[in-house]
């Protein structure tokens, strides 16, 4: 039984040192290669160009905010009512000093008499161009 003992004893302490030996010699135990990097390439968009206007109301917003960069905050339902009533004076027969009286009365309220002259002209040109004439024949464009 002593000899059994002693014959394991030896098998194990042979299989232990063979496997320690084992790992500096063989390949299997060399280090190990880099670990994996994974690397996130994120493309970057180029900036799409600013759409064309689809509406006249939105070529009239896209002329003021061009003309004015302080009007590119200003809310569009502002821009388009000051637009509109610039027509609707026209439509109820009035001249273009009319127009310019009563937005001179306006001006300095939210906005500057320039940019009331600019929505003036951009309001008949792009929402009433029918009134043209009119706007024309008074000397201001």
């Amino acid at each position: 039984m002593r000899q059994s003992l002693t014959a394991i004893a030896a098998l194990t302490a042979a299989i232990v040192l063979s496997s320690c030996s084992a790992g500096e010699d063989t390949p299997a135990a060399a280090a190990s290669p880099d670990p994996v990097k994974t690397v996130t390439v994120t493309a970057t968009p180029e900036p799409s160009p600013t759409p064309e206007p689809t509406s006249m109301e939105e070529v009239y917003l896209a002329k003021l905010r061009e003309t004015h960069a302080s009007l590119i905050t200003a809310p569009d339902d502002s821009l388009l009512g000051i637009g509109e009533g610039v027509c609707d004076i026209y439509d109820l027969g009035n001249s273009s000093d009319d127009v310019n009286n009563f937005l001179a009365i306006s001006a300095g309220v939210t906005y500057t008499l320039r940019e009331f002259a600019s929505m003036h002209g951009a309001a008949v040109a792009a929402l009433c161009p029918e009134h043209l004439e009119t706007l024309q024949g008074s000397g201001q464009e």
